[in-house]
């Protein structure tokens, strides 16, 4: 740094230059990591314009920042602006949130009155959700000194009021490349949000726009259903926004669609089944955990939705079938109520048309190998191998 003054306190002027190599900027929290930072900036009477600032990503594909700002007293305020360019730049760089951003950002300071606006596109993002929500402390729980005394209500009003303001308008792209996983979803986003605030600096930023799922899976009662439906709302708060999806069971039997909705917000979610056409819940659970109809028997139904739940079910949505690589592992009794009418299946999908299941009954006198085969919407293809032998085409029209 060279630097020389002349003037007087109240005016100062200042000239000569700055200039810095090999910085860096760290947060092991929010995982952002910067290096090989290149600053080069001059004075400016009572101005500091910063010519150049330079900082890089970690590892090959980092990216980079540029930008460039000028701030100083003029005309008797404090005046500033700052312009920056984001080329694939890793942002974030944690174990469960790594994400890259592009695009331009302007921001200007007269004052208190911060504002920003610009573009970003999300090069790529990996996030992952825990699956349990972060420990709070509960609403009896009150920490000395976290609230203002009694007495200094006005006081705290006026430094509200001196409080800096800030305009923000920021559009966010989220690209071809922002995967989310974890509390049972595992998903491809798209969409564009807003990012605003006006108002004070201590209110919470607005987030409004709608996210969409692209080619995304969702595990619930044991399954991993596919998303055909994604819509993620938000109308202000960042981690409160509005859901709408809906999620089916891969099927290869018809037109008879199973699955769950989820509706209301990320913060008190409902998660409730569903079928096209409706179902009653009784047989819409058993089409979802076993592939097939329940039997009409009420006993025998309720004891078969029973046995279902206890086999398919699981803790955190891991069902006793996919600890073992499989899709379906059921019971289901025959027409008789000899043991030897019962049988257990295992099914496993092999591709998003081929499903092969193999049936043994519990007694020992028989087992069956099947194969189904979806050649369309309404066409399917069977082959049965064991004691009866054969191979079906079968066409499936439905009625509402």
């Amino acid at each position: 740094m060279d630097v020389a003054g002349s003037g007087t306190r109240a005016s100062p002027q200042l000239a000569g230059t700055a200039a810095a190599d090999d910085l860096a900027l760290r947060s092991i929290i929010d995982g952002i990591e910067l290096t090989q930072g290149r600053l080069r900036a001059r004075f400016a009477d009572t101005r500091l314009v910063v010519e150049e600032l330079s900082l890089r990503g970690t590892g090959k594909d980092g990216g980079a920042l540029q930008a460039s700002s000028e701030a100083g007293w003029i005309d008797g305020r404090l005046r500033a602006h700052l312009a920056a360019t984001l080329n694939g730049l890793r942002a974030s760089l944690r174990s469960d949130r790594d994400i890259a951003v592009s695009g331009q950002l302007q921001a200007a300071l007269q004052d208190q009155a911060l504002s920003a606006n610009g573009k970003l596109h999300i090069d790529h993002a990996r996030i992952e959700l825990p699956d349990e929500s972060r420990p709070t402390l509960g609403s009896d729980v009150i920490v000395q000194g976290s609230e203002a005394p009694a007495g200094d209500a006005g006081q705290a009003q006026a430094t509200a009021a001196r409080a800096p303001t800030a305009q923000v308008d920021v559009g966010i792209d989220l690209g071809d490349d922002f995967r989310v996983s974890g509390m049972g979803a595992d998903t491809l986003l798209t969409g564009q949000l807003r990012l605003s605030a006006s108002g004070p600096l201590t209110q919470a930023p607005r987030l409004t726009g709608l996210m969409q799922t692209r080619r995304g899976r969702f595990r619930a009662y044991g399954q991993d259903l596919d998303i055909t439906r994604g819509h993620i709302r938000f109308t202000g708060e960042v981690d409160n926004p509005a859901l709408d999806i809906i999620a089916l069971r891969p099927n290869f039997a018809g037109d008879q669609k199973v699955g769950v909705q989820v509706s209301g917000s990320a913060l008190l979610p409902r998660i409730s089944l569903y079928s096209d056409p409706a179902l009653p819940d009784s047989q819409t659970l058993a089409w979802l955990l076993l592939g097939h109809a329940a039997p009409t028997d009420g006993a025998e139904s309720a004891m078969l939705q029973s046995a279902a739940i206890a086999l398919l079910g699981g803790r955190e949505g891991r069902s006793l079938a996919s600890r073992f690589g499989l899709d379906e592992l059921s019971v289901a009794r025959g027409d008789s109520s000899a043991a030897a009418s019962t049988s257990i299946t295992l099914g496993k999908r092999l591709s998003e048309r081929l499903y092969a299941a193999y049936e043994h009954s519990l007694a020992g006198t028989g087992s069956t190998l099947l194969i189904f085969y979806e050649l369309s919407r309404r066409w399917s293809l069977r082959g049965q191998a064991g004691e009866n032998a054969g191979v079906d085409l079968i066409y499936r029209l439905s009625f509402d």
